[in-house]
């Protein structure tokens, strides 16, 4: 008759016999841990932490560099939102820094975070914005609500993670406040995210285990490669150990040096009171493990997908096989992205601005359709009308009494230009 324990502290599972021939320990080379959203005050600190570890911003900027999929629909969500930056004739002053790079990091912010902050100098009078510039939201903390349910103050630091280096020092920023328009101060665009007070989460927080997924499995294949496509094992040791305290020492040690994604597959130590004494390694073989990865890395791709609300992957520069898609399901697939994210996005953004940096205009982005650069020439010549087509280049349509389009009348054009 056999027993079988599970002890979760250490991942372990182990099956004894009663005559305690045998003991077999298994852990798994993953484990996946996700921080916990939480907010809370860190003793003897004034800020409150953004996450379980207060590591939260350097853990969503991991996902998004080691995400591919996850990656692409971010960086399609900056480049629609900008688009080819404002409307003629708007421009923004207190952006003198730059206005481009700004505008595209505040963007930036605003998809990775859901949040996004600027730094604002006040002039002389109080009376309006005289600079205003961007600030890396990963490096900013929320510090605790007065009794009147306001952030007074924000507080800085280079990294976080290291807070006792002279150049880490945590800096406290004034909160911004148009009843006292004097000095700096600093803004933090912070959306209400029900239950949470000091920080919103991103609007794709509901996919945030399948984007950690993507990461991990990507990580763990690479090793896989780099180990040569190792495959799950067995390790056999046939002098067991006297004491469970030898056996668990045995297991830490091997767990420490093979647990986790940079070392692919699973192993299973098994301890035997029997026949020769020496260490086997027995390889154990899993014919049909590319199959389950295909199919476990499309349900990934698609709840990522889902989790972006992306209304067709092509849009996000993500392929799907079998599915290019027609030139009227891209357009309306567009039109619903723009409609329901990007345009709520830009007025968000624009409005914001107007309010923070006391415009007398509401910043508009003007839009880049995908069309100009999803399909080749000879594509769109087909599906496009003349003038259309004449559109697309920056051409004025023909009137009635010209001649169609030839290649002489574009080059005419282009030498007039």
């Amino acid at each position: 008759m056999k027993s079988t324990e599970t002890n979760l502290n250490h991942n372990i599972t182990y099956t004894m016999s009663n005559e305690k021939k045998q003991t077999v320990y298994s852990f798994s080379r993953e484990e996946l841990v996700v921080p916990e959203w939480k907010e809370f005050q860190i003793v003897g600190k004034p800020y409150v932490s953004w996450g379980s570890d207060n590591k939260m911003p350097e853990y969503l900027i991991k996902l998004r560099d080691n995400s591919a999929i996850h990656n692409a629909v971010l960086q399609r969500k900056n480049l629609y939102t900008y688009g080819l930056g404002l409307v003629e004739g708007q421009s923004i002053p207190q952006f003198n820094l730059g206005e481009e790079a700004t505008l595209k990091a505040i963007i930036d912010d605003f998809w990775l975070y859901n949040m996004f902050a600027v730094e604002v100098v006040w002039s002389n009078d109080g009376q309006s914005i005289a600079h205003a510039e961007h600030v890396d939201m990963s490096k900013i903390r929320a510090g605790r609500k007065n009794e009147y349910g306001k952030i007074d103050a924000w507080y800085y630091s280079n990294d976080w993670k290291n807070t006792r280096k002279n150049e880490n020092k945590i800096v406290e920023r004034k909160a911004y406040d148009p009843r006292d328009p004097q000095g700096a101060q600093l803004f933090v665009y912070l959306p209400y995210s029900s239950g949470f007070e000091y920080y919103a989460k991103p609007g794709y927080w509901g996919a945030i285990n399948y984007i950690t997924l993507d990461y991990e499995v990507s990580t763990w294949k690479l090793n896989s490669v780099r180990n040569g496509f190792a495959p799950s094992m067995s390790i056999i040791i046939n002098d067991m150990p006297e004491t469970q305290e030898e056996r668990d020492y045995i297991y830490r040690e091997l767990k420490s040096q093979y647990s986790g994604s940079t070392n692919a597959g699973e192993v299973f130590i098994i301890f035997n009171n029997g026949g020769e004494n020496g260490v086997q390694l027995e390889p154990i073989s899993t014919n049909d493990s590319d199959t389950k990865y295909n199919d476990f890395m499309e349900i990934v791709r698609n709840q990522i997908l889902v989790g972006h609300q992306a209304t067709n992957p092509i849009l996000f520069g993500v392929a799907t096989p079998g599915a290019l898609g027609g030139r009227t399901e891209l357009i309306e697939a567009y039109e619903l992205m723009m409609n329901t994210e990007i345009r709520p996005a830009q007025e968000n953004v624009g409005k914001v601005l107007q309010t923070l940096l006391k415009l007398d205009f509401t910043p508009e982005f003007e839009n880049l359709p995908p069309i100009n650069y999803a399909f080749s020439e000879s594509i769109m010549k087909d599906i496009l009308t003349q003038d259309e087509m004449r559109d697309l280049i920056g051409y004025d349509p023909l009137t009635v009494d010209q001649e169609s389009i030839t290649e002489t009348n574009i080059d005419a054009e282009n030498n007039s230009k």
